[in-house]
């Protein structure tokens, strides 16, 4: 039987006809040529004496030497009886197995069983993100029995260096979890992330209390009957109608307020956030919040800081100073400065108004995905201003409410 027959010019010119028809290379090798023009590989073959079709692909996409290269292999598993499109069933069957075990697909039907345990949509939209953002990249496509300790540590140690410690020790609890999920529905043996917490940098997790949606209004009322320093009451104030952390706040200059009537904001330079030599904050300020401000002003606009200490104009209160005010309203505990993010995420994210993106971004929180959050920072800023402005009205209905209570 002569083989080779063809040539690249010959597949290349041959023309359609009414039917389709083939022209053949050799050892059952051949193209058939469709009416339309549209050239196709298959090989006929016998195999245990039965006649199959083999099919290729079409040319030129698989070239002549590609599909004898092809067809070669599969005329070795012919001689030995071996069937290879039986082979390729197999191997198909082995990947979509393999797909079922991979780290995403098990982590999927873990959040699955585990969601309806997650009591608030917030708790449930950072986990989801945590793991879509945080841990997949690094581990989803590996098969979950073939996950060592060091891809683990790899895609924990990855998080910890962007200076999220806490982050970094929830994204390994979570893989923990999924492994321990794993080994209970037969995907693997043991749990890779077991043992690893010791390797990370220690951190001392701060825990900031953080009043419901319900206690506010009640809260609102007295911040506003409190009978202590005005700088105290305008700088607890402004952190609920902000979202900044108590740092941010405390050591906020004159220098960074723009009170625009069309778009006032705090420009907040990067070196001041809390991952310094970031790209500088940008709050939009509500009319509440540049009603506060202009207050300020006449109290302090002659120097350089908004919040000065009461024995030491050149030196910002202290974040006791406010925490202190909480406790003696009767919140110890309960509340703190650092709290108000809290209740502003919390409002925010179950409002279902807002996009999660521009939420995060008020809070100056990461957008793992690089391209998306420089989309993010420009395209968001009008959307976070009616955020903002949403917000304090929002918190001024609270207010109400908890006035109405005590009327």
């Amino acid at each position: 039987m002569s083989i080779n027959k063809l040539t690249y010019r010959k597949i290349q010119t041959a023309k359609p006809k009414n039917n389709p028809y083939k022209i053949f290379d050799g050892r059952g090798l051949y193209v058939l040529i469709k009416p339309n023009g549209t050239k196709y590989w298959r090989m006929k073959y016998r195999i245990k004496g039965k006649e199959k079709l083999r099919s290729y692909g079409r040319f030129p996409e698989i070239s002549l030497d590609e599909v004898r290269n092809l067809a070669e292999e599969d005329l070795v598993l012919i001689r030995q009886d071996v069937d290879p499109i039986k082979i390729d069933i197999e191997s198909r069957n082995n990947e979509k197995l393999e797909a079922k075990n991979s780290f995403q697909f098990v982590a999927s039907e873990w959040i699955e069983k585990r969601i309806f345990t997650w009591k608030s949509e917030k708790h449930k939209a950072d986990v989801i993100r945590s793991i879509e953002l945080d841990i997949l990249p690094k581990l989803g496509s590996i098969s979950i029995k073939d996950i060592t300790p060091v891809n683990v540590l790899e895609c924990v140690r990855s998080i910890e260096e962007r200076g999220v410690g806490e982050t970094a020790y929830r994204a390994l609890q979570r893989i923990r979890s999924i492994f321990r999920y794993s080994i209970a529905t037969g995907r693997c043996l043991s749990n890779p992330a077991r043992d690893l917490a010791p390797a990370l940098k220690k951190i001392i997790v701060e825990h900031h209390p953080a009043l419901p949606e319900k206690k506010m209004p009640e809260f609102l009322n007295k911040l506003e009957n409190y009978q202590g320093s005005k700088f105290t009451i305008i700088a607890l104030k402004l952190i609920h109608l902000t979202a900044l952390r108590p740092k941010e706040l405390r050591l906020g200059r004159w220098e960074e307020i723009g009170l625009s009537k069309s778009n006032p904001e705090w420009r907040i330079p990067g070196e001041r956030m809390k991952i310094k030599g970031d790209k500088e904050h940008i709050v939009p300020l509500s009319r509440q919040a540049v009603g506060l401000l202009k207050d300020l002003r006449s109290m302090s606009g002659h120097g350089e800081l908004l919040f000065t200490g009461r024995n030491n104009p050149a030196r910002p209160i202290s974040e006791n100073t406010m925490n202190k005010a909480i406790a003696k309203m009767g919140y110890k505990g309960l509340h703190c400065s650092h709290g108000s993010r809290t209740v502003f995420s919390t409002i925010s994210n179950e409002s279902e108004l807002w996009s999660v993106d521009a939420i995060e971004l008020q809070l100056d929180h990461k957008l793992k995905d690089k391209i998306r959050a420089a989309y993010s920072r420009g395209s968001y800023l009008n959307q976070r201003r009616k955020l903002m402005q949403w917000y304090a009205d929002y918190l001024d209905e609270l207010k109400l409410k908890g006035g109405n209570r005590n009327a």
